[in-house]
């Protein structure tokens, strides 16, 4: 059996005093488009413009349907705004620029062995994970 690394933290920001890795790694997962901007940021881009990352996730959603609208973009916009990249943030997993502008994943070790089962399980479309990374703690192994 694989052996799982998660690094030791701990947090009281994201879903209670004193929650365990485990249970703040399947929050930040528990939702679909959050699981977009993880995907989008840890498989295409460790950084991208928000307005790039709005379109990247509005336009995976969209696979199902076809074309993104822009009623699909604003709705992606104010969530990833107010609910998911806050929440994300808080677990020390990505870094908003002061502006808002800018995402930058900086410690995907929490999640990263959960989310390539996840994009397995989703199916082909949901995401492909990079070769370059090491699939333990998420770190870009070419460094």
């Amino acid at each position: 059996m694989k052996k799982l690394f998660l690094p030791a933290i701990r947090s009281s920001t994201m879903t209670g005093v004193g929650d365990s890795n485990l249970d703040v790694a399947f929050s930040l997962l528990a939702d679909r488009r959050r699981r977009s901007v993880l995907y989008h940021l840890l498989y295409e881009s460790e950084t991208a413009d928000f307005e790039a990352l709005v379109e990247a996730v509005a336009t995976r959603e969209a696979k199902h349907t076809g074309a993104a609208t822009d009623e699909d973009r604003r709705n992606v916009e104010l969530s990833l705004q107010h609910v998911h990249l806050p929440a994300l943030d808080r677990a020390g997993v990505v870094r908003l620029s002061a502006d808002g502008a800018r995402v930058e994943l900086v410690d995907a070790g929490l999640v990263a062995p959960f989310l390539d089962e996840a994009a397995r399980l989703e199916g082909p479309g949901a995401a492909r994970p990079r070769e370059d990374l090491d699939p333990v703690d998420g770190a870009d192994a070419s460094r």
